[in-house]
């Protein structure tokens, strides 16, 4: 069985709250934040995992400067990478207009809705996208199901998105965010 693992929301940058000294263009802030997803990298080797998806929010800025960009690119040689555009890496939600495209060399990157087929296991990714996500999220079902029928693996599914996930429970001011989905749909979506 294909181990994955799963980790996302990692907003790299030089934050000024807290950032500290800056050594080369990496300030102390973000200096810890290199080394969570080091630190990520290296449990995933450790257990196994042969495929890391970071799912959005990479970045924390949709133009990163180029020390942080490098110092990203050395963490996700370490193990193979997928790494699904989130709403802080873009700049539109036109592929290839976000911060992400340096990383081609080292991951492979998504910045609009496919299908990755692993030994076992098929990878539905959806990027973040404006505007009502659920809509959008159900508007690719179609498209993801035709591509999904390509793949040359018959084992799981499954799907990975850059949205907030909503029920509820959750608090009315979050609940009601165009960029979150509810259970229920994502359930129903889930079964489709």
């Amino acid at each position: 069985m294909t181990r994955v693992g799963f980790i996302g929301d990692v907003h790299v940058a030089n934050h000024k709250k807290f950032g500290g000294k800056k050594v080369a263009g990496i300030n102390e802030r973000c200096e810890h934040i290199l080394r969570s997803l080091r630190a990520a990298t290296t449990i995933a080797r450790t257990q196994n995992v042969e495929t890391l998806i970071i799912l959005g929010d990479l970045f924390d800025t949709p133009r990163p400067s180029p020390q942080i960009v490098c110092k990203v690119q050395e963490v996700l040689e370490r193990i193979p990478t997928v790494v699904l555009a989130g709403n802080h890496d873009q700049c539109s939600d036109e592929p290839w207009d976000n911060a992400l495209a340096p990383l081609y060399p080292v991951a492979e990157v998504i910045d609009r809705p496919d299908v990755v087929g692993l030994e076992d296991v098929n990878l539905i990714l959806v990027p973040y996208h404006s505007g009502d996500y659920t809509t959008y999220l159900k508007e690719q079902a179609a498209y993801l199901k035709t591509e999904l029928g390509k793949c040359d693996q018959f084992g799981d599914n499954i799907l990975c998105f850059h949205a907030g996930v909503v029920d509820a429970a959750t608090p009315t001011f979050l609940r009601d965010s165009q960029a979150a989905i509810t259970t229920d749909s994502l359930f129903d979506l889930s079964e489709q």
